[in-house]
This record gives C-alpha cells, structure tokens and sequence, in this order.
C-alpha cells in the first residue's frame, strides 16, 4: 500500500514540474496568453494550470499524509510483533504494558500526594512508651 502511495506522489510530482515547466515558458512568452473560460470565468491559461498545479500538490500532501499513516501503523505492528517474539506472546505484551501503566500511574499519584501534601505529615505524631 506505502509503495502504491509512493509511486502515485511520483507520478504526480512529475506531473507538477511539467506543468510548472509549461506555466513558466507561458509566463515568459507573451504571444502564447489564451483565455479560456472556466465555470463562467475566463481565465488566463496560465492562471488555470496554477489551479491544477495547486490542486496535485494538495494531493500530494493527502497522499504523503496517508503515507505517514501507513508507515507508522506497520511500524507498530512490527514492535508489537518482535516484543511478542522477545517476551513469549501478545499476552505477555500486554501484561508488560499493564505492568508500565500502573507504575506511571503510581508514581503520578505519589508526586500529586507530595504537590498538595495529602496524607500524614509526620511531625505531629505522638508516640507512648
């Protein structure tokens, strides 16, 4: 799927410096401005192919977007896959992560117990031989 992607942003990308190319020999060249119209507009015909060039770009960013997706989800699994491997079964992951979860947790409650001084303080205690 990530090499579909990548071949269709190639594709694409070629398409926008060829017509980068085309928009730049039609700005140069004064002889060559053609009005079309365009949804009851008429437009220059260099002023269209920015249009179409602003539009592959844009696609290009889904696409590269969509890409990134890809990539980090089979990332995922892999890691998930190797520490299954490592650790013996997805149970075991998952027992792992538990296990992390919980120490954060603990951890975060014991900093929040010393932020608002909840609890005993211990310097008022009284102890009786």
């Amino acid at each position: 799927m990530s090499d579909t992607l990548s071949a269709e942003i190639t594709k694409l990308n070629y398409k926008i410096d060829k017509m980068e190319g085309q928009c730049n020999q039609l700005a140069v060249d004064e002889g060559t401005v053609v009005i079309q119209q365009y949804h009851g507009e008429y437009l220059l015909k260099f002023d269209r192919m920015e249009y179409e060039i602003d539009g592959f770009r844009r696609k290009v960013d889904d696409m590269s977007e969509k890409r990134k997706t890809i990539d980090e989800v089979r990332l995922v699994n892999e890691l998930e896959q190797k520490q299954a491997a490592i650790l013996g079964g997805v149970k075991m992951v998952k027992a792992k992560d538990t296990i992390i979860f919980f120490l954060i947790l603990f951890v975060l409650c014991l900093l929040a117990m010393e932020i608002y001084q909840i609890g005993a303080p211990g310097n008022g205690a009284h102890i009786e031989p």
